[in-house]
Parts: structure tokens; sequence; C-alpha cells
């Protein structure tokens, strides 16, 4: 007679509850990302014909002057921070270390540069705005307080809360189905709001300049995360089709 005694070690093996187990993909349903793709395509779009538009626009910097006029020894240090900590240098070695954490945490080579590469989207996706756009930098007059060297590349849209934004918006991701993802996602709204305000306070960038960079990191992260699911499909059914052979 066959023991059909099932040991309780036995069984289907437990998913991990760890945090960055893996790039998982869109933690929503495939129809939830397709809506998402769409409506980023949209706004990358629609950021474009604002930049357009505004490329001329010079009465934001009324907003900068009257954050810059707060200025203090505090502001100005966080100012020069945020400027040091995610300029194109430290954001690609940022970069790096995400791609290099997660995956060592997650044990898979793939995980990590998947993370990576999304970032690296959501950010460079303002790189060919701003070729496009080429929004003159706020003039400094007189009246502005110089708290960070000039900075003479396109403006619209912001770099700098891009790169943050794109950041947050993958750590984000990564940690949906984790306890952490609300404190996650506090701390990076957090971060994207200081580096938004420093960057108009220094008067480098107007308001407009750091909102688009905000909207068009998360667009350009989504459809990274997009492009990522329609390819591992693609590569899951060639696989499918070779192994039915």
């Amino acid at each position: 007679m066959v023991n059909s005694t099932v040991h309780p070690h036995t069984g289907p093996a437990q998913t991990s509850a760890r945090p960055l187990s893996g790039w998982s993909g869109w933690p929503g349903s495939p129809q939830s990302l397709r809506i998402a793709a769409s409506t980023a395509a949209v706004g990358l779009v629609a950021m474009l014909v604002a930049g357009l538009a505004l490329r001329g626009f010079r009465t934001e910097i009324s907003a900068d002057l009257l954050l810059n006029r707060l200025h203090s020894p505090v502001l100005d240090a966080i100012s020069q921070a945020v400027s040091v900590a995610f300029q194109p240098a430290s954001a690609v070695v940022i970069g790096v270390l995400l791609a290099v954490v997660v995956a060592l945490w997650s044990g898979r080579l793939v995980a990590g540069l998947a993370a990576g590469a999304t970032v690296a989207c959501g950010w460079l996706v303002t790189g060919a705005l701003k070729l496009i756009v080429a929004r003159p930098r706020p003039e400094w007059t007189d009246a502005v307080h110089r708290v960070v060297a000039p900075e003479t590349d396109a403006s619209y849209p912001s770099g700098h809360v891009a790169f943050v934004t794109a950041l947050a918006t993958v750590l984000v991701l990564l940690m949906w189905r984790t306890p952490a993802c609300g404190w996650v996602l506090a701390g990076g709204v957090a971060l994207v709001a200081v580096t938004a305000l420093a960057r108009v306070y220094a008067v480098v960038h107007y308001p407009s300049d750091v909102v688009a960079g905000a909207v068009c990191a998360v667009c350009g992260v989504i459809l990274a995360f997009a492009a990522m699911e329609s390819f591992t499909r693609r590569r899951s059914r060639t696989g499918d089709a070779a192994a039915a052979i």
C-alpha cells in the first residue's frame, strides 16, 4: 500500500515575502498596464506641447524670486546638496548602485539590470524633451541670491526632478507588495517635493520645469515597464514554442 501521508515540509514552495524579491513586473493586471502606458504616451506628448508653448514664457520667474528671497544658510545648503546629489554624474552612480542592490538582494542579475534601466528611461526621456523644447534657463539679475553655479543647458523639463521621480517610482513599484511600500511612497513624494522646491529656490528652473520633470519621469517609467512586459511575454512564448518542438 502506498503511503499517502503529506509531510508538513513538502508541497509547493512558499513565495518569499522579502522586499525586492525580483523584477516581478507591473503590479497590476495586463489591462491596467495597457491603460497606464497609453496614458503615459499621451502625457509625454502633452508635456512636449506644453514645453513648446512655454518656451518663451518668462513671467514664472516671479515664483522663483519669491522663494529665492527666503534665502537662509539652511535653505542654501539644502539647495546645494540637491544640486550635487542628483546631477548627471551622481545620478549614474545612484542608478548603478540600485541595479547592484536589486541584483544582489533578489539573486537575479536581470532584476538589477531591469531596475536600473527603468530608472534610466524615466530620467533620459527628459533629455529628449530638453533638446526639442530648448527653453532657456531663468535669467539671473542682481535681485537673485546666487546659491549654485549657473547652468546653461535647457531648462525644460528639470533633469534633477525627473531622476528623483523616476527613482522613487521604481522603488515604489518594486516594494508594491510589501508592508514598506507606504513608507517608500511617502519618502519618495517628500524627496521629489524638496528637490523641486530647491531647484526653483536656486532660480535654475521655472515651476513648470519641475512639474514637467516629475510627469515625464513617471510616464517614462511606465512606458519602460510596458516595454519590458512585452519583451518578457514574447520571450516566454518563444520558449514555450521551442519546448513544444
